[in-house]
């Protein structure tokens, strides 16, 4: 008896949640959904009213629901040709109502979409003309269905000036910089931070800076409460990274519980953060039963030494050097050449179209406000083939001068479809054409673009002779050297306003960095591609089109 008024009271609670349920959904839908309720001879009664473009039905014999909008008809064909479904298959593809809603939607006629039907109706209610063309293409096709990808476009790309280690942006932590970066990109972009549905940045040494420091940025740059974030790692590639992952839900159409509030994500920011001036030092947490404690610098540990081989990166570099036979006198003068390149672009103004400056706030003075890089006036270049080798004593390459520097600053980018651009009346800077990641041995990294680069010319049909504007990440020298050979491109064509190694390498910034440097510097119609290791034998690559 007892378990029966258990069971009782469970079902009269379901119940009663259902109908609220219901009513709210009701309320909901005199406001913001049509009116239009879907019953069909061989689809359960579906008690929710929808979106004027989204149906719901469900296969008679195994039961499953569908969304039939846009994309639940590729649900449906799927569901058709499904081998784990051949009975529903046959059931679904045989009943008189099932042909009779395929013929519903490629009916020319137009369908009342007024009509409310009945639970025996045999007819599909209010498909509009574009959902009809758009079934009749996808259900009259005999092969594996390809989603349609929505094209996705750069508005705008800032990013702050890099400070040296400890230099002019070192009293900013890395989420700081990064609200800069993402406040000075929405308001480039022309658009209001409510328009923005998700926020994706790169930080790789997140030690000390707390909780969600993606979160922490993007409310610090006006964005609203209810915006979403993501903090992105994936060591020096974690800027692109962001880019990537926010072009794929863009690109996919994601949308943010549709059914509840309808609220399409087509507009996001992407980028990448780091103050490696604020990185912290750590000892393990037991307490040494005799003698002092051991700290590790985090900056070492967490973002310059390979795991695998319990070495510095820089040892991988010299490992390069070594395997593509380059030279340290080839070294440095990359180096001297990237130095300037940077000056000249600074001189000329090139790179001021793209930072956004750092006001940093002084105790009963004026603020200090930064607005230009600082690495670059930071070179005698008498002293640049004096040095000696760091992380290889004997026969080394890789010095102080031809490896990038540790710096701080942040990048954002606003990315949207296209169809959000023409609703925003928005001007495209660039466009998304395709991207790839790659991955090789550990200690290979440096070489690791070599393997992206072709994954994302494949994807776009193109050639490297298409290529306008390369930009290849300047971790050492020696890593851009290295795939300039691989690749067998034009060295005239790569970094052509100097890169990591002159202009500084905020690890977590430098991915969003080169992508948004490309967008304000191809010309109209020109692709730009750019690559980046990160560590562990990883690598990023990204094409664009201005």
């Amino acid at each position: 008896m007892l378990l029966r008024a258990g069971l009782s009271v469970q079902m009269h609670i379901v119940l009663v949640a259902g109908a609220v349920v219901v009513f709210i959904l009701d309320q909901m839908g005199k406001c913001k959904f049509n009116e239009n309720w879907l019953f069909n001879q061989n689809f359960s009664t579906w008690l929710r009213p929808v979106p004027a473009n989204m149906y719901v039905a469900r296969c008679i014999l195994c039961k499953k629901f569908f969304k039939l909008g846009t994309m639940g008809i590729k649900a449906v064909e799927s569901h058709m040709r499904s081998m784990r479904h051949k009975r529903a298959k046959s059931s679904c593809q045989q009943t008189e109502g099932f042909s009779q809603f395929c013929s519903a939607l490629v009916s020319p006629a137009p369908i009342s979409t007024t009509e409310r039907a009945t639970p025996h109706s045999r007819t599909l209610f209010g498909v509009t003309p574009t959902l009809k063309t758009e079934a009749h293409s996808y259900f009259a096709r005999t092969y594996t269905s390809r989603p349609t990808l929505n094209e996705v476009v750069i508005v705008s790309a800032v990013r702050t000036p890099m400070g040296s280690f400890r230099g002019s942006l070192a009293a900013v932590p890395a989420t700081k910089l990064g609200s800069v970066a993402i406040k000075g990109a929405i308001e480039k972009a022309g658009i209001s931070p409510e328009e923005v549905k998700e926020v994706y940045m790169g930080n790789v040494l997140q030690a000390g800076e707390g909780q969600a420091p993606t979160r922490q940025a993007l409310l610090g740059a006006g964005l609203t409460i209810g915006t979403p974030a993501t903090t992105i790692n994936k060591v020096c590639a974690s800027g692109m990274k962001s880019i990537m992952l926010a072009a794929q839900s863009l690109m996919c159409g994601h949308q943010l519980h549709y059914l509840i509030f309808c609220n399409k994500i087509d507009v996001m920011v992407a980028g990448g953060m780091e103050s490696m001036s604020n990185v912290p030092y750590v000892m393990a947490r037991e307490t040494p039963p005799y003698g002092g404690v051991r700290m590790e610098d985090l900056i070492v540990k967490d973002g310059l030494t390979d795991v695998y081989n319990k070495f510095h990166m820089g040892n991988c570099a010299e490992n390069t050097a070594k395997q593509c036979k380059i030279s340290r006198e080839e070294q440095d003068a990359y180096a001297i050449n990237s130095y300037s390149r940077s000056k000249a672009a600074h001189e000329s103004g090139v790179l001021a179209k793209e930072i956004v400056p750092v006001s940093i706030p002084q105790r009963g003075k004026p603020d200090v406000v930064v607005s230009e890089d600082e690495e670059w006036r930071r070179v005698d270049f008498s002293k640049v083939p004096k040095l000696k080798a760091v992380f290889q004593k004997e026969n080394g390459t890789v010095t102080a001068a031809n490896a990038s520097t540790l710096n701080d600053g942040a990048a954002a980018l606003v990315l949207m479809t296209a169809d959000a651009a023409k609703r925003l009346n928005v001007t495209p800077l660039a466009r998304i054409v395709s991207f790839a990641d790659a991955a090789v041995a550990p200690i290979d990294f440096p070489i690791a673009p070599a393997y992206a680069v072709p994954k994302v010319l494949d994807a776009a049909g193109l050639k490297k002779e298409d290529i306008a504007m390369w930009e290849i990440n300047e971790a050492f020298s020696v890593v851009v050297l290295a795939n300039i050979k691989m690749l067998d491109i034009d060295p005239a064509k790569v970094n052509v306003n100097g890169g990591a190694v002159s202009l500084g390498h905020p690890i977590g910034m430098s991915g969003a960095r080169i992508v948004g440097h490309m967008v304000h510097n191809l010309k109209s119609g020109q692709y730009g591609l750019a690559g980046i290791c990160n560590g562990g034998g990883g690598a990023s690559s990204i094409l664009i089109q201005k």
